[in-house]
């Protein structure tokens, strides 16, 4: 199953043509159709992503989550020590959740484009604020250690809670409970009536869905 997914990962890496090697910014909602794709090389590079789930920027914050992984509750399932490389994946070494919690900058981001019925991928290459090394573990023990990690799947990782964006824009529900709470500070004389007012300006339009 893993040499499967493996392939499937491998077989759009081939193009032909001129292609689009990096951009400063890239925004998915730009994408319309499967023929604008065309004009990108797969594995672009982009100093800016932006995607329904977030804003990353390469120098940016994330902070590594949880390990999701259920077989082997140490170790993480879509963060491994080391940049990413796609012969890499298949000898990737996670990362073990003595790491959860560690502040990391984003060192570099590309997109592959989806193909055969698989999403397209965000791949994150990070490094450890404090500049110390990362270690990638298996059974409790180190057996690689390297300035840098990666992910190979941003928004899978996202959604585990394996990664944390700290900079994550607000969801409706988040946005209320944000507003209830200053609504509270304001009553405590803990917050100004301008405050107040700036911060509902701010988060009516998320809550009303606009």
């Amino acid at each position: 199953m893993k040499k499967l997914f493996l392939l499937l990962f491998l077989i759009p890496i081939v193009s032909f043509g001129q292609k689009i090697k990096s951009v400063e910014s890239f925004d998915i909602s730009s994408i319309k159709n499967k023929k604008e794709w065309k004009k990108y090389k797969n594995g672009f590079d982009t100093n800016e992503l932006k995607v329904e789930f977030g804003v990353f920027k390469v120098g940016s914050d994330l902070t590594l989550g949880y390990p999701s992984n259920k077989e082997i509750s140490t170790d993480f399932k879509l963060v491994a020590v080391n940049k990413f490389s796609v012969m890499g994946t298949l000898v990737a070494i996670p990362m073990n959740n003595n790491d959860s919690n560690l502040e990391i900058l984003i060192e570099r981001i590309r997109v592959y484009r989806p193909a055969m019925g698989q999403p397209m991928k965000f791949i994150v290459d990070f490094k450890r604020k404090d500049g110390a090394n990362i270690a990638g573990m298996l059974g409790g023990k180190t057996i690689a250690m390297g300035k840098f990690g990666h992910t190979f799947d941003l928004s899978g990782a996202i959604r585990l809670g394996e990664i944390i964006n700290p900079n994550a824009p607000l969801n409706r529900e988040q946005a209320i409970a944000k507003l209830k709470e200053a609504k509270d500070l304001l009553e405590l004389d803990m917050m100004s009536k301008e405050e107040f007012e700036a911060l509902k300006s701010e988060l009516s339009p998320i809550i009303r869905g606009n």
